[in-house]
C-alpha cells in the first residue's frame, strides 16, 4: 500500500514499513523498487534506520515480494549492483 499523503508504502501481512518520503516506487510481479529522499531531520519513529554513510540525500529499497525481504536503504550504486545481480527489469 502507498500511502501518499505520508508518503510511505506499508505491507500489511508483515507490517513493514518503508519511508517516510517515498519520491516513487515501480513494481512487477516480483520485486518493489522505491526512491526515497533521505529525511532532512530526526524522526523518532524512523531513527533506526541506517542509511549508507555517505552524502547522499536520495536512497533506494528493494523489495523482493514472496518473501517480503527488503533490502535498504541503498545508495545509487548499490541500488545498481543489487537491480542487476537480481535481474530486475525496473527502473527510476
Amino acid at each position: 500500500i502507498f500511502l501518499g499523503e505520508t508518503k510511505i508504502i506499508y505491507n500489511r501481512k508483515t507490517n513493514c514499513e518503508v519511508g517516510p518520503y517515498v519520491e516513487d516506487y515501480k513494481y512487477d510481479r516480483n520485486y518493489i523498487i522505491v526512491m526515497q529522499k533521505r529525511p532532512q531531520y530526526q524522526n523518532v519513529i524512523y531513527n533506526s534506520v541506517e542509511y549508507p554513510g555517505c552524502s547522499d540525500s536520495i536512497f533506494f529499497y528493494v523489495i523482493e515480494k514472496q518473501t517480503d525481504t527488503v533490502l535498504g536503504p541503498l545508495d545509487s550504486t548499490m541500488f545498481n549492483d543489487c537491480i542487476s545481480k537480481l535481474q530486475i527489469d525496473l527502473a527510476f
